[in-house]
């Protein structure tokens, strides 16, 4: 008995629908074409010579734009060799690295842990073709950390599930760690001023992207389509500016959002449910910056109970949101007036937040 029937497809034809914050704050599905993930599962290939002989690291989640196209169908482009990890345990992540990985693609936080934690220490990574980094920002401190303990840089990449989602590599030849590198094939790029007219050298405008990678469009959302593709540009909501190498450098967002450790977190839905809550009469979530994670969410919450603490919140918050999206650090205050921008970018009430 046959159990599946063979279906004709071309590159337009939607091949994934992977769900996506994007700019406007609410799940909606990116339908991702055939032609999207092949594009981007051969990024590896010519930029970086990813062939058959690799054995990849998998462990970024594959539900995960950035796991499915950059690690599983990379790999399986290329004929190569997948190692999967069953989440982040130490030592076997240890035991695996000592097998001979030659890819290994992950979020900043990975980095940071291979480069400070000590089950790491006698690793050697002279065997690695490549170290990519992404999800969020790459921190220098982990830069610098990992280059001193194993001798090797870490490329750091930028996309977005809308863009399948690679836009941008570092490349090992023009090395800049703090950019996100430039285009990869066959992606141009501009920069853009509210006016849509694109800016200078070293001008900070709008990241917006167009390409084979760009994704058909929102599922059933043709007005958010409308909103975040405009005569095919692919607008990010993300912040920056191209210096004179062309390398690309992210400065910030235009909406408010976090990402913390490559998920995209939405501080305005997470005080929609502290405003909920019966004994809460305010809140203000903002962004710490976190070497691990890139940054967490904190929050600023008025009480109108003082019998009201830290673990009912967070106890009420589990029953709404996956564990990143719960505040890390509560400080309760007064009143929303109390808080200071300048304080809180420069973390300079940091004692009085509690864990």
């Amino acid at each position: 008995m046959q159990l599946w029937t063979y279906v004709d497809t071309d590159d337009h034809d939607t091949a994934v629908i992977i769900y996506s914050y994007g700019i406007h704050g609410y799940p909606m599905g990116a339908m991702l074409t055939h032609g999207n993930l092949n594009h981007n599962a051969g990024i590896f290939l010519t930029c970086f010579g990813v062939d058959a002989s690799d054995v990849s690291l998998g462990l970024i989640p594959f539900f995960h734009a950035f796991g499915a196209s950059q690690v599983m169908l990379t790999t399986l482009k290329c004929g190569g060799t997948l190692q999967l990890q069953n989440g982040m345990n130490i030592n076997n992540l240890a035991a695996t690295l000592k097998r001979g990985i030659s890819v290994i693609t992950a979020v900043p936080k990975t980095f940071y842990a291979l480069a400070r934690h000590p089950a790491f220490k006698d690793l050697d990574f002279r065997q690695v073709k490549l170290l990519l980094s992404g999800g969020s920002c790459l921190p220098l401190t982990v830069y610098r950390d990992f280059k001193t303990r194993f001798g090797k840089d870490i490329r750091q990449g930028y996309g977005l599930t809308e863009a399948s989602p690679a836009c941008t590599m570092n490349r090992a030849e023009d090395l800049r760690p703090d950019s996100i590198g430039t285009t990869v094939s066959g992606v141009e790029v501009r920069i853009v001023d509210e006016q849509d007219r694109t800016v200078g050298c070293n001008e900070i405008g709008e990241l917006i992207f167009r390409g084979p990678n760009v994704m058909k469009g929102y599922y059933k959302r043709p007005v958010e389509t409308g909103e975040i593709i405009r005569d095919g540009w692919l607008y990010t909501g993300d912040l920056g500016y191209r210096d004179e190498r062309q390398n690309l450098v992210i400065t910030g967002m235009k909406k408010e959002m976090l990402i913390t450790s490559g998920y995209n977190v939405y501080p305005g839905e997470i005080e929609s449910a502290l405003r909920a809550h019966p004994q809460i009469a305010e809140a203000k979530v903002v962004g710490l910056p976190d070497v691990m994670s890139g940054e967490v969410p904190a929050a600023y919450i008025v009480r109108t109970h003082q019998s009201l603490d830290v673990e009912s919140i967070k106890s009420f918050l589990s029953h709404k949101f996956i564990h990143y999206k719960i505040p890390r650090r509560i400080k309760f205050i007064n009143s929303i007036s109390e808080i200071d921008d300048s304080s809180v970018s420069a973390e300079a009430d940091k004692a009085h937040w509690i864990v």
